[in-house]
């Protein structure tokens, strides 16, 4: 009754249902605080740890909507929905890629864009702690590049432009990006010179931990 005299009704009402309810009520209380405290703690996945998680466990569209339904009925919301996923994977696109009935392919210049704006967001930490703003134009991206050919894939009753025109057959050219440097200095013209050679400052902002692993090949 104090309590509620001095406004605070929730207080009283709390109260009361801890003492004058059942002898185990007070008990039970705490603990459903609790483990609503350690629901609203437990980490969220981002989008791009969502895709991550995707392609690493190599899980179909089915599977990640399965997974997700089931902790939501366990009280989980630690995942994004299909939506937001399929939004965020949309984003890891570069733009202007170009579709035709016998290739596939992306201009190098908008691939590399599209790499070191992905590399600038995941390490914007890095990059906001290493350079003022007014230094982020001295940032060099380098990456090594090769390709690769597959053969005996299945056909299919698509018939190409040109009579020669195997499905069967790829040839692919493809991209890997190996490290994103911070020179101090505005030495684009020495790195044009040789990229072998250059002795200025230099910070290490990313670094790639698995230069042969296809999870880093962007293709061309």
């Amino acid at each position: 009754m104090s309590l509620r005299e001095s406004g605070n009704v929730a207080a009283s009402n709390l109260l009361h249902e801890a003492a004058e309810t059942t002898p185990k009520r007070a008990a039970k209380i705490p603990l459903v605080w609790k483990k609503e405290k350690t629901a609203r703690e437990t980490k969220v996945y981002s989008d791009e740890e969502a895709i991550s998680l995707l392609v690493e466990a190599q899980l179909s569209k089915k599977q990640y909507i399965t997974i997700t339904l089931q902790a939501k009925t366990k009280g989980c919301n630690n995942y994004p929905s299909y939506n937001k996923f399929r939004a965020a994977k949309e984003r890891c696109y570069p733009d202007s890629i170009i579709v035709t009935e016998d290739e596939c392919k992306v201009k190098l210049q908008q691939l590399l864009d599209h790499i070191a704006k992905c590399l600038l967001l995941a390490q914007q930490e890095a990059v906001t702690a290493a350079a003022p703003a007014e230094e982020t134009s001295n940032l060099v991206l380098f990456s090594k590049w090769g390709c690769d050919c597959s053969t005996g894939h299945s056909q299919y009753k698509q018939k190409g432009s040109a009579e020669s025109f195997s499905d069967a057959n790829l040839f692919l050219s493809s991209l890997v990006p190996l490290q994103l440097q911070l020179h101090e200095e505005d030495s684009s013209a020495d790195i044009r010179a040789s990229t072998s050679t250059y002795s200025g400052p230099v910070r290490i902002l990313w670094h790639n931990p698995r230069p042969s692993s296809t999870l880093f090949c962007r293709p061309i």
